[in-house]
C-alpha cells in the first residue's frame, strides 16, 4: 500500500505539472499519500474496506492531519478530499492518479490479473479497465495511455497462457 500511495503522489505531481495550474501542493501530496489509509483500519471484512475505505480515511489519519503545520483550511481540505466529499482540482487529480497507478506498475498489474483470474473476477477486471476511461482530466489520458495498453497486453497474454475461458472472452 505504501508503494501505491507514493506512486499516486508522484502521478498526481506529474498531472498537476502537465495541467500547469495553481494548486496547493502540500494538500495535493498529503491527500494523495492518505487517499487509501482507511484500508488499514482493522475490520473483519476486506470487501467492506475495499468499498468503504474513504469513510475511514479521516478516522485513521485524523490525529496525524491535526498535527501537521498547515492552516486549518488546508487540514479541512485534506480531510474532505480523502473522505471523498470534495470535487476540488486536487481531488480530481488524485482520483485520476489513483485510477492510473495500477497501469504504471507492471508487477501490481500481474498480481491483480492473476488474482482476478483465479477467482473468476471478470467483473473486477472489467471495472479496472473501465476506470481508465473515467479519468476526469484529458491530460491524464494523454500522459498514461501507454500504461493502459501495456496492461491490456499483459492481461490478454496471461489469459491465453493459462487457457482462461469465460463466455464474455473470445481468446
Amino acid at each position: 500500500m505504501y508503494d501505491h500511495s507514493v506512486m499516486v503522489m508522484d502521478i498526481s505531481r506529474d498531472i498537476s505539472n502537465a495541467l500547469d495550474i495553481e494548486i496547493d501542493e502540500d494538500v495535493l501530496f498529503i491527500s494523495a499519500l492518505l487517499h487509501d489509509i482507511g484500508k488499514t483500519y482493522l475490520s473483519d471484512s476486506q470487501e467492506f474496506l475495499t468499498k468503504n475505505h474513504e469513510s475511514l480515511n479521516v478516522v485513521v489519519s485524523q490525529e496525524f492531519i491535526d498535527s501537521l503545520n498547515l492552516s486549518i483550511a488546508q487540514k479541512d481540505l485534506i480531510k474532505d478530499i480523502i473522505s471523498g466529499k470534495n470535487q476540488s482540482q486536487e481531488s480530481q487529480i488524485i482520483r485520476d492518479a489513483d485510477a492510473l497507478a495500477m497501469y504504471k506498475d507492471e508487477r501490481l498489474q500481474m498480481l491483480y490479473i492473476k488474482r482476478a483470474c483465479s477467482n473468476d473476477l471478470y467483473t473486477e477486471i472489467t471495472r479496472k479497465v473501465d476506470k481508465f476511461f473515467k479519468v476526469n482530466l484529458g491530460v491524464s489520458t494523454n500522459i498514461w495511455n501507454i500504461w493502459y495498453h501495456k496492461f491490456l497486453e499483459n492481461w490478454w497474454q496471461y489469459l491465453k497462457q493459462i487457457g482462461y475461458k469465460h463466455e464474455k472472452f473470445d481468446i
